[in-house]
């Protein structure tokens, strides 16, 4: 396997790129650093003078120059997840979208019914301007780039190869002051990273720091607790100082303790006291890690495949197939021409004949529709007379002396003329607002003071077309133009 120069990407812009070479995949060569300001030429003279001849390289970024979310989504299918975390990103970032580079990991489905419908993502971006910053550099340097990705997930492909207990697993890299906190999820099916964080913990010595660490990892497991079995199965402490803090933290969590100081805890071998794994463990999984653990690229981020591109293929056997069709179908259209010829001569004249039928036959159809349509609406002057009664107001307020029923004309509905008297005008406005709404036709109404009709002092005359029947057709030929 040929060498690959792992590279430690600085916290910022005054710090050095840190590198080694990971050789055969399986030793950790010596360190090197490229002072600030970092360019291509500084990285290949330092390269030189390590006497490291790897053509490939790796960049691990630090967690503190990424932005992580984790995203909650339908259940849908694994192709249709790029789509859908793009929109997200889109949506849920600061900056827009083309001003970052993404990249995203689909989480393990959770066991909790009341979340087994859905999916969820764990989604990392950084500044567009620093992803091409890396690339510009390594490019310069006369290096093949083949990964850009978290200092996490190199980790996280380590500390799989070393065949973790099954459970949640926190995972501390030390690197002097700082501290960056990987959980994963360890199943029968692998390791999958399900969050990540940087920390810095303060304090004026070893202790003090080491209870600022402890406190980063309470909030870490409470912010990310999974429902069920929240507890650990293991600490994983990375770094040289990994021994003074890992026990009190596999203390404080009930759960298995790993120490990985030097490399032969990792699976490699290597000059611990001058590489410290602490600072180049995510770069050095990156270049030797398990490749089976799903890892953030932001040089080759998970997009929807491509579907194979058949246009070309298709279209030469839909050619050929249209040439054939055509050799055949130009027979047949042959012979039938003229069948065919006779046959719309016919038709045509048939047509015709039928149009001259009904040009001739069309007033006695519009007189039979009219006729139809006035015996539909025949009406029963006891059945209006109950239901005007139903509508009117009591006879202590209202009562009827005279009830005419008009029955439908071709150019309107039945109509019901009444003379009666009533305790007062308002009394006569309210009915007929109620025979408005109960669908009549009401025409304005003529009132009167009358003497001699005690508690009755106003006459009236009712005139109203009654409502169309609930059954009927549409209103009779010519109602319309009435």
């Amino acid at each position: 396997m040929a060498d690959t120069l792992a590279l430690v990407w600085p916290r910022t812009s005054e710090g050095p790129l840190r590198g080694t070479a990971v050789r055969g995949g399986e030793a950790v060569g010596p360190a090197f650093a490229v002072d600030a300001p970092v360019t291509g030429e500084a990285l290949k003279k330092a390269m030189a003078k390590a006497g490291v001849t790897a053509k490939r390289a790796v960049v691990a970024l630090p967690r503190s120059l990424a932005t992580i979310r984790r995203l909650d989504l339908p259940d849908v299918q694994d192709d249709d997840l790029p789509d859908l975390v793009r929109m997200q990103a889109a949506t849920k970032s600061a900056a827009p979208l083309d001003q970052l580079a993404y990249d995203f990991l689909p989480l393990p489905r959770s066991t909790d019914p009341e979340h087994a419908a859905k999916r969820a993502a764990m989604l990392a971006t950084v500044p567009a301007s620093l992803f091409e910053r890396v690339k510009q550099v390594v490019g310069a340097a006369g290096l093949e780039l083949t990964t850009v990705g978290l200092n996490a997930d190199g980790v996280a492909r380590l500390v799989a190869k070393q065949s973790p207990a099954e459970g949640r697993t926190l995972v501390v890299a030390r690197d002097g002051e700082f501290a960056e906190l990987s959980l994963l999820n360890v199943t029968p099916g692998g390791v999958r990273l399900v969050h990540s964080h940087s920390a810095h913990p303060s304090g004026e010595d070893e202790v003090e720091w080491e209870r600022a660490l402890l406190s980063e990892c309470n909030r870490v497991l409470i912010s990310h607790a999974s429902g069920a079995a929240d507890g650990l199965a293991a600490v994983w402490g990375i770094g040289q100082k990994a021994e003074a803090f890992v026990p009190r933290l596999a203390e404080r969590f009930e759960c298995e303790s790993h120490v990985a100081s030097r490399w032969d805890a990792l699976g490699l071998s290597g000059n611990a006291g001058e590489v410290d794994p602490g600072v180049f463990s995510g770069a050095v999984g990156h270049a030797a890690g398990a490749t089976e653990v799903p890892g953030l690229d932001f040089l080759s981020p998970r997009r929807r495949s491509e579907p194979e591109d058949t246009r070309l293929r298709t279209a030469l056997l839909a050619a050929t197939a249209l040439t054939v069709l055509i050799g055949a179908g130009w027979f047949v259209l042959y012979r039938q021409k003229s069948d065919l010829r006779e046959d719309i001569q016919i038709l045509e004249a048939q047509i015709e004949d039928d149009e001259l039928f009904i040009e001739r036959n069309e007033p006695y159809l519009a007189e039979d529709a009219a006729v139809g349509a006035w015996n539909a609406e025949s009406t029963d002057a006891r059945a209006e007379l109950a239901r005007l009664d139903a509508l009117l107001p009591g006879t202590d307020r209202m009562f009827l002396e005279t009830f005419q029923l008009s029955p439908p004309t071709t150019r309107s509905r039945a109509t019901v003329r009444a003379d009666g008297f009533a305790n007062s005008e308002q009394l006569v406005r309210e009915v007929e607002r109620d025979l408005a709404a109960a669908g009549y036709v009401v025409r304005p109404t003529q009132t009167g003071r009358v003497t001699g009709r005690p508690g009755y002092p106003v006459k009236f005359s009712l005139s109203v077309e009654l409502p169309a029947p609930e059954d009927s057709n549409p209103e009779p030929v010519g109602s319309a133009a009435a």
